[in-house]
């Protein structure tokens, strides 16, 4: 794709309107008013992970009070949140401080460079969307604030199992499962079934603690399957304990 015409310059450009981006953003605004920023985001909705993730029984592995923002603490009284609750939170920060008029959504970062004769960075920007609305553009700015994040949200990473072209049953990834309207964490899965039903068979979970241990039982509820979970992170343990 051939760059458009246009070219805007900014201060500040974020990449990413997850979390840490509406939060720089945030930051950014309080602090320094009068410098002008931009967030390029490669997807159509602010949230980022908490957006992508859609498995049954997502929620945060860290508690609310620490991962929150300091300038909007986080106030419900459950501080392992689920994530819809913590995808409204970011969303309503981002909507209340008017971030999200500075967002361009459908805007993916493919390219930068600084240039120190000029001290500013040049960043290219492949945009969505039929032509001419479609395209590559270009923008310029003092400062480049990645807040992209560290998932390949496209495509993630496939261990190779052996001989998992013979295996019968459904595999299923967490950043890739169906995408219904995000439920509640507390008594409202039923939208899962018609996606997720595995007539009571033998359900198996590998992965890290956070997508395991939440999803994994959930499933389990569900269905009434038998759950097995593999952490590949180190040791983990878990056990019940209050949401509060």
């Amino acid at each position: 794709m051939a760059p458009d015409s246009s070219s805007d310059h900014v201060d500040v450009l974020i990449v990413g309107a997850g979390l840490s981006g509406i939060g720089a953003a945030h930051h950014l605004q309080e602090r320094c008013p009068a410098k002008s920023f931009l967030l390029l985001e490669a997807r159509h909705a602010i949230g980022g992970t908490w957006d992508l993730f859609r498995y049954p029984g997502v929620r945060s592995d860290s508690d609310m009070y620490t991962f929150g923002y300091r300038f909007r603490p986080w106030t419900d009284d459950v501080t392992m949140a689920d994530g819809p609750s913590i995808l409204s939170y970011i969303r309503e920060t981002a909507t209340e401080a008017g971030i999200d008029q500075k967002i361009r959504f459908g805007h993916r970062m493919v390219r930068a460079e600084w240039c120190s004769a000029e001290e500013r960075w040049t960043v290219w920007a492949a945009r969505e969307g039929p032509s001419p609305v479609g395209g590559q553009v270009k923008l310029t700015a003092k400062f480049l604030f990645n807040c992209s994040g560290y998932y390949k949200y496209d495509q993630g990473f496939t261990p190779p199992f052996p001989q998992l072209g013979d295996f019968g049953g459904r595999v299923l990834r967490s950043s890739l499962l169906p995408s219904p309207p995000l439920p509640r964490a507390h008594g409202q899965s039923g939208a899962w079934r018609g996606h997720l039903s595995s007539d009571h068979a033998r359900d198996a979970a590998s992965g890290g603690p956070p997508a395991a241990l939440a999803g994994g039982p959930r499933l389990r509820g569900e269905e009434g399957g038998c759950h097995r979970q593999r952490g590949d992170r180190g040791h983990a343990r878990a056990g019940d304990g209050p949401a509060r």
